[in-house]
């Protein structure tokens, strides 16, 4: 199933909410080795993690993480503004028509079904908040499998470090995408359709209010 939670409607499920933060430490710290801090030595959350961000997750029967995606609007703080401005010198989004993805985890166990059934739900999100688009940093040698998938971003920038190069990319998911990414997807239209509007009550919440383990 996919979700399309705020962080505070995010806490009513327990399961699904560690088991995420789990996987992203799995992801992000254990086998990248990202300089982040673990919390609790169990699970990876950072201050973006808030009330008001939403989150796309792909959950299995029983309610664990399958795969999972954070956004945010660009007119409340966001990583890409504070840390990666740099990138795009010159360019800058604070909209709430614009939102920044980040965290794109998939749980050990799942595979490139679960990606492209994340995008389709990004793609949904889009469409259904009337979005003009999502951007993201991400490891430019993904640059391919975004367009195997097909939804390759506009790069924006991109700077070299250490482990290769990163770029800032622009996704723009249009109706023919959309269609494209469904066709690859876990679900069908219908379905996507009908678990947005099972999605619960997306109540403004203040920006800053970060997210809580327990």
């Amino acid at each position: 199933m996919i979700h399309f939670l705020t962080g505070t409607k995010l806490c009513d499920f327990p399961t699904l909410k560690h088991s995420m933060l789990r996987d992203r430490k799995t992801q992000f710290i254990d086998r990248l080795g990202w300089e982040l801090k673990a919390t609790d030595e169990e699970y990876e959350i950072d201050q973006y993690d808030r009330a008001d961000a939403t989150y796309v997750i792909c959950s299995d029967s029983n309610g664990y993480h399958k795969g999972s995606m954070r956004l945010i609007p660009t007119n409340t703080p966001n990583m890409i503004r504070d840390h990666f401005s740099h990138v795009i010198p010159g360019i800058t989004f604070e909209t709430e028509k614009v939102w920044e993805c980040t965290r794109l985890c998939i749980a050990p166990n799942s595979g490139a079904d679960v990606a492209i059934s994340l995008l389709a739900g990004a793609a949904k999100l889009m469409q259904a908040q009337k979005l003009r688009a999502f951007l993201g940093v991400f490891d430019t040698r993904m640059q391919r499998t975004y367009r195997r998938f097909g939804s390759p971003p506009l790069v924006l920038g991109s700077e070299k470090d250490v482990s290769g190069t990163i770029s800032v990319g622009m996704w723009q998911f249009n109706a023919q995408i959309y269609s494209h990414l469904i066709e690859a997807s876990l679900y069908d239209r219908g379905s996507y359709d009908d678990m947005y509007a099972l999605s619960l009550d997306r109540e403004d919440m203040p920006a800053g209010r970060e997210l809580q383990i327990a």
